[in-house]
């Protein structure tokens, strides 16, 4: 009787190999990760980052943004907390505090920014709060 031998199958991942040729440790598949994109950004790249993620349009995920916003105004709620906890796409080799304290920051930075910058429209087409 001639059996037929097949190699039998390993449940070892692949490995990767060192300059030198030896075995370093296995390679690791990469993982999607949820992120702030710096491509697709119009305000702070969430949007962008949903729609690279879930690889649709991120103008959909804008638009359902805004259709959040007409219904109750959870929307912006979910935008802004998206905003603070989810790491810029430049940030992603960082340590993970490190990261979220720079996204903290930067959410502090930006909404300062943005908060002067609609005290100064109010302030030139009203004259109301003058400094």
């Amino acid at each position: 009787m001639n059996e037929h031998h097949e190699p039998a199958a390993t449940n070892h991942p692949e490995r990767s190999t060192g300059p030198d040729g030896s075995e370093d440790r296995p390679l690791q598949p990469q993982r999607k990760q949820l992120y702030r994109s710096t491509d697709q950004r119009m305000i702070y790249g969430v949007c962008g980052g949903i729609g690279e993620y879930f690889d649709i349009d991120p103008n959909l995920v804008r638009v359902i943004f805004a259709l959040l916003l007409f219904f109750g105004g959870s929307g912006i709620l979910l935008y802004v907390v998206l905003a603070i906890i989810l790491p810029d796409e430049s940030k992603l080799d960082m340590h993970p505090r490190q990261a979220v304290r720079a996204t903290v920051d930067e959410a502090v930075t930006g909404t300062k920014d943005a908060v002067g910058q609609a005290g100064n429209w109010v302030r030139e087409r009203t004259g109301r709060f003058r400094s």
